[in-house]
């Protein structure tokens, strides 16, 4: 989805994978990821690197779940290098107002459960509002309780407010604000700066050089909201909302009347948005 292609100074660009191939030889673990890059700047993207193939931190962060903007369930992702650890796009439709696509990744995150059948639903929405801001909506269903993990990944600059429920991610060209709603849910957010299993150091000093390494080889943030307490259903809005400049923007949102999100825009607006399976309205 773009709102300006082929002008990435001023381009909102969201990409989302839910792919029925599942996470074999060069796919990675992350059926319903997205990125999000916007003004000529990645700012909610795929992290990791991949310094040579099956690396340690190539096979247990960059192929993993947990290295994307994706979730995880009990701190387990969906299996990795499986070809059964399928998405599904199953809609993908146009309005006056929005880009509205489906994914389902139910059958990835069963592969990568101990007991397979505990997961009966997680699907994610993706809602593009006005070519301006990204809406999405988390749906997970379990026959057991279990806690969620909601992730968020970026180079630089990214912290969480949880007395907002904010997140925020500043790069030298943009911002993204990040309001998340998730009724009856409570969090326990962490950010860091490290990687779970670092860069070969060979490659972070320049020992093992290259032609083909053209860039620096650096940390990233990550942002880990895991929920509080375990439940069997889970609903989670995230309304997304990058801008040029490096100054946080005045986004609020709310749960309204009628399983409705009222969302407060930088830009003075108001919209108020009801997604579910059956439909969407945007006022």
């Amino acid at each position: 989805m773009h709102s300006a292609l082929g002008k990435p100074e001023e381009d909102i660009q969201i990409t989302f994978k839910s792919s029925p191939y599942g996470s074999f030889s060069h796919s990675h673990a992350d059926q319903n990821a997205f990125i999000l890059n916007a003004f000529g700047e990645g700012l909610a993207i795929n992290s990791a690197y991949r310094e040579f193939h099956r690396s340690p931190h190539h096979t247990q962060w960059t192929w993993q779940t947990k290295s994307k903007n994706d979730l995880l369930i009990d701190g387990l992702g969906q299996k990795a290098q499986d070809k059964n650890a399928k998405g599904k796009i199953t809609r993908f439709e146009t309005g006056s107002r929005y880009v509205w696509t489906t994914g389902d990744a139910t059958i990835a995150y069963q592969e990568g459960q101990i007991e397979r059948d505990r997961v009966q639903r997680v699907t994610r929405d993706i809602v593009f509002i006005d070519k301006r801001y990204l809406l999405v909506r988390d749906r997970v269903e379990l026959s057991t309780p279990g806690k969620i993990s909601w992730l968020l990944h970026a180079e630089k600059n990214l912290s969480w407010d949880d007395k907002a429920d904010t997140a925020l991610i500043g790069g030298s060209k943009a911002t993204l604000t990040g309001v998340i709603v998730a009724p009856g849910t409570h969090w326990h957010g962490s950010v860091t700066d490290q990687f779970p299993v670092p860069v070969d150091s060979k490659y972070t000093t320049g020992e093992a050089g290259s032609n083909y390494v053209t860039g620096k080889w650096s940390n990233q943030t990550h942002l880990t909201l895991e929920s509080a307490a375990a439940e069997k259903f889970f609903e989670v809005f995230a309304v997304l909302w990058p801008e040029k400049g490096t100054n946080k923007a005045a986004l609020s949102a709310r749960m309204g009347g009628a399983a409705e999100l009222v969302i407060s825009r930088p830009d003075e607006k108001t919209d108020r948005v009801s997604v579910a399976d059956a439909g969407i309205r945007i006022e």
